[in-house]
Formats: structure tokens, sequence, C-alpha cells
């Protein structure tokens, strides 16, 4: 594109939507594999994280996370990646959590900023989410669960507080959500 152009923004990005379509399809054709270890679970997101910097707008994610039920309060850990498609400058967050589940999902964790980006690159970050089971797996069991979360942003300074609103939708073979305490 010559220097100064705009870009005609009726045209379709491709990129735009092949990280939902690719979070959505693995969320939906998990549950085909009989042999799904219990706890692990594996998803994708979408989200909108509001910010005054560069990490702003619509993400796209995967994650993978194993639940320990067994314990007196399940316990989890979850690792993924977030990409936001900025046309010019694309941004990826790569992340860890670990949390509890006490009726809801309560977690905290650490993310890298990655990609031509400014300010500080390491962010601490909470999550609070709310399964909600929506289809079955092979055994009969909770299987696919939608998640609306918020996870609140901040670098390690605690400056820059960004906020994260989202839709998970996970395949995990857990029966915590909906189990009697």
């Amino acid at each position: 594109m010559p220097y100064g152009a705009q870009p005609n923004r009726t045209e379709a990005k491709p990129w735009s939507w092949r990280g939902a379509v690719l979070a959505l399809s693995l969320a939906f054709a998990v549950p085909a594999l009989a042999e799904w270890p219990d706890g692990l679970g594996l998803g994708g997101s979408v989200s909108r994280i509001s910010s005054n910097d560069d990490l702003k707008g619509v993400a796209y994610g995967l994650d993978g996370s194993y639940v320990w039920e067994n314990l007196a309060i399940p316990v989890w850990v979850s690792a993924g990646a977030r990409g936001l498609p900025h046309e010019t400058n694309p941004i990826g967050l790569v992340y860890g959590e670990a949390g509890i589940w006490l009726g809801v999902n309560l977690g905290m964790g650490y993310a890298y900023k990655t990609g031509q980006t400014t300010g500080s690159r390491r962010l601490l970050q909470g999550f609070l989410g709310v399964p909600v089971p929506v289809g079955i797996d092979a055994r009969g069991n909770p299987g696919i669960y939608v998640e609306p979360f918020l996870r609140p942003l901040m670098t390690l300074e605690g400056k820059d507080i960004r906020y994260e609103v989202g839709l998970l939708i996970k395949y995990s073979r857990i029966r915590t959500v909906g189990r009697d305490w």
C-alpha cells in the first residue's frame, strides 16, 4: 500500500475471524474423543479488552486447563494465549493462571505481552468466571461449558489497570459445576 493511502475498511479481513472459528471448532469437536482424561479442559475464547494503550480491542484465545476435584475445594491451573489482531500491530498475550472453584472460578495469573507494543510487557491478571454446562460428553457428564468472565489486568507496578470481558467455551470432563457441597 502506498505511503499515506488508507486501507479499504469494507474489505473482509480473513485473519479477523480465523481465531474465533478455530476456537469454536475445537470447543465443539473435542467431545468426539471418548477417552478424554478427567479434569483436563480445552477451549477457546473471544473477549474485549478496554485500555488507554495498545492493549485494547477484540481478542481471540485458546485455553487449556486442569482441575483437581478431589480436594476440599477444587483447584485449577490454566495456560493459554490470546491475540489482538490489530491491522498494523498484532499483539499477543501468553499467560498462566491458578485458582479455586467456590461456585464461581476465582483466580490470579501472569501474562506476557508480545509484539511491537508500548508500556510494560509483564502483567498481573485476575479471573472471575461463571461456568455454565451446556452439553454432555460420551459418559453423560457435563462436557461443554460456556463461561462468561471478567479478567482485570495491570502492570507489575500496579498502574494501567485494564479490563477484559469475554466468553470462554470449553470442553472438560469435570463434575465440579453443579455438585453438592
